[in-house]
């Protein structure tokens, strides 16, 4: 039996489900209480549409640091102090943190550490999600759920998943700009604050793993100021320190257009269609058409397209910090069938990352975690026990 309960800040409860007993949150962070009178309810993670309004929060400044949305990974029943760092992942362009889903799952199996998936900023991946701001339940205890009261506040959100306990904290805003210094900064607040927070302060530094968009935002974050009190390791996906300015990548603005152009009051079939007159690669286009979310009237997308078009010539360039040199270990995998990161450009890479291993899968394209996830899952592993 579910039990479910809207519970105070900074309060323990254990939600019942058969003979098995286990916490359902753990005391809430600063700044996450700070944002919420109440934590949340508890309830079994199911895929369907819950059909209720989200907000999202726009912010116009660059010097404004994103609090981003996250999923938590733990053990389910192991209630001892945690010796392994935690693990952080973070997901490329047009991605989500529930890319990561089964991954995350079954790392955390195999690591027994904490790991955490990350939405950056103008992306946003949840169809699972549940306003419990607009709960009549968070009316009950006194929180004000008018839309007005909490229009500067990030939403916050979580859920608990019957095969690993997860904590979903809501959208990552949107925002006018994201270049990499912006998402870096996004990605440093959240290993400052909310990693010791859910932690209970057992850890302040995390293996860090991106992918593209995302590796490129994890090195970002590996070259700045007291990246070593940050970071045990770096782990990049199929992304090199360059900026990029292939085909490809022209493509990206095409594709982003022709979704902005999309009918979405039709069903998922009729717009995969529309895209395919653009986005040929069929793997792609599925991949693009996750990030479709179901509304009243059809169908929105979760990203912020007009920030990614808008900011696409940063997210194809990269700037890295002059000098600046990570001294810990790293490794840069890459995938047999692409051309993002080749043999010639790991002197580049050494130079800033002296201590880079590198590995190639064969078979695996860009999306080397999709197309080869066991030897992916084996590569990080094998990596994360040897630092």
């Amino acid at each position: 039996m579910l039990v479910r309960t809207l519970l105070p800040v900074g309060k323990r409860k254990v939600v019942q489900f058969g003979q098995f007993h286990r916490p359902c949150i753990k005391e809430l962070s600063p700044q996450t209480s700070s944002r919420m009178r109440c934590a949340t309810l508890a309830f079994r993670c199911v895929k369907h549409q819950l059909g209720l309004p989200l907000i999202r929060f726009a912010s116009t400044s660059s010097s404004v640091v994103t609090k981003l949305a996250y999923d938590k990974y733990v053990d389910e029943y192991d209630y001892g102090p945690e010796l392994t760092v935690p693990l952080v992942m973070v997901h490329g362009l047009f991605g989500h943190k529930e890319n990561w889903r089964s991954l995350a799952k079954a790392l955390q199996q195999r690591l027994g550490n904490t790991v955490f998936t990350l939405d950056l900023r103008n992306h946003d991946g949840d169809d699972i999600l549940f306003d419990i701001l607009r709960h009549p339940s968070a009316a009950e205890i006194g929180y004000d759920c008018s839309e007005s009261s909490h229009r500067n506040t990030s939403l916050i959100f979580i859920f608990e998943a019957v095969e690993n306990q997860m904590y979903c904290l809501g959208d990552s805003p949107w925002t006018e700009s994201m270049s990499y210094e912006e998402m870096a900064n996004d990605v440093k607040h959240f290993l400052d604050e909310v990693v010791p927070a859910e932690t209970d302060g057992r850890h302040t530094r995390v293996h860090l793993l991106g992918h593209s968009m995302g590796g490129k935002t994890a090195m970002q974050v590996a070259l700045a100021k007291g990246a070593e009190q940050r970071l045990e390791s770096l782990i990049v996906e199929d992304i090199a320190p360059k900026p990029y300015d292939t085909a490809s990548h022209h493509n990206f603005p095409k594709y982003i257009e022709t979704m902005k152009k999309a009918s979405l009051t039709g069903s998922r079939g009729e717009i995969s269609l529309y895209l395919s007159q653009i986005v040929h690669d069929v793997p792609t286009r599925q991949f693009l058409l996750t990030n479709l979310e179901r509304t009243d009237s059809g169908y929105k997308w979760k990203f912020n397209l007009n920030a990614l078009l808008a900011n696409m010539e940063h997210i194809c360039g990269f700037n890295m910090p002059k000098n600046a040199v990570f001294q810990r270990k790293c490794l840069f995998i890459s995938g047999s069938l692409s051309t993002y990161v080749v043999p010639e450009e790991y002197p580049t890479i050494l130079e800033r990352f002296p201590k880079a291993e590198f590995s190639v899968i064969e078979g695996a394209s860009h999306w080397i975690h999709a197309d080869k996830p066991y030897p992916f899952m084996e590569k990080v592993v094998e990596f994360i026990e040897s630092v």
